[in-house]
């Protein structure tokens, strides 16, 4: 299976969101472990500025956890995964998870003071942002293993 997370507005959430999965798959995940500097550095050292598909790693099912830079073409972008799946006849599972709820203004902030090399400032909008956003991470996450497991 490939889990795919992926935002319409910003390709940074649909990477955090993905991270959060990873760790979350292999230890229990807390809004401490969660809001350390060390662990968002950790999502900006994965490819914050690559593009398109970009492998994250696997989960403890050893399935495949990508974010996907999709930029108001998550639609046609899925479907166009889906057509390549049909036409090529792949029987592994595309799983694809939107990440749009969980963006607020301070990670908004963050992203863009992050982009102009104001990293440490960014950092701390980026941890206010997660700790508003929790609850909707933690919802993505149980739905995401939900889903997985079933």
């Amino acid at each position: 299976m490939k889990i795919i997370y992926y935002s319409q507005s910003d390709d940074f959430i649909a990477k955090l969101v993905a991270c959060f999965y990873l760790k979350k798959s292999n230890i229990n995940l807390s809004i401490e472990k969660v809001i350390e500097v060390s662990f968002i550095k950790q999502v900006f050292e994965r490819g914050i500025s690559s593009k398109g598909l970009i492998f994250l790693g696997k989960d403890k099912y050893n399935h495949d956890v990508l974010a996907l830079d999709c930029q108001k073409q998550g639609e046609i972008i899925k479907r166009m995964l889906y057509g390549v799946k049909r036409v090529f006849q792949l029987e592994e599972k595309i799983l694809f998870i939107n990440t749009d709820k969980c963006i607020n203004k301070s990670i908004k902030i963050g992203r863009f003071l992050s982009d102009i090399g104001l990293n440490s400032i960014g950092c701390f909008f980026i941890k206010r942002g997660i700790e508003k956003s929790y609850k909707d991470i933690i919802k993505l996450l149980n739905y995401t293993t939900k889903k997985v497991d079933s």
